[in-house]
């Protein structure tokens, strides 16, 4: 699973809920370690909130405020982490605006055009854009 959305008309009825246990359910079934998510308090991402109430665990940050939380199936199971070294890893992309997007979330396309357009028309900033081809497992 990408991502769970709920529009306004449904929140507040417990339908993230109902999708996280069928993605933990689906999880177990094929024998994984657990669950990672990554939540943060800013725009664009769902907050940690529904994920703590179903027992997940904040094991790591990052910058700006970024959180990885986990549901291990087993707790003798490695702990997922971020690859850290932010300031090392900011630094290849220079001066300027840098947006890095993916095309797992609908809404992508439109929220990167119109962050473009506000950088460009209001400040001046002509964005460079990144696109990720491919999501790599490490393990």
């Amino acid at each position: 699973m990408d991502g769970i959305e709920i529009i306004d008309t449904y929140k507040g009825k417990g339908y993230a809920s109902l999708l996280l246990a069928e993605c933990l359910k689906d999880a177990k079934t094929v024998n994984t370690y657990g669950v990672a998510v990554v939540t943060r308090k800013g725009a664009f991402m769902v907050g940690k909130d529904l994920f703590v109430k179903h027992g997940f665990e904040v094991v790591d940050t990052a910058p700006p405020d970024f959180e990885l939380l986990v549901k291990k199936f087993n707790k003798k199971a490695p702990t997922p982490q971020f690859n850290g070294d932010w300031e090392k890893r900011r630094s290849q992309y220079g001066n300027g605006l840098t947006l890095i997007r993916a095309d797992q979330c609908p809404y992508t396309v439109k929220n990167v055009k119109e962050i473009s357009e506000t950088a460009e028309e209001t400040y001046g900033i002509k964005p460079n854009i990144l696109d990720l081809k491919i999501i790599v497992d490490t393990d």
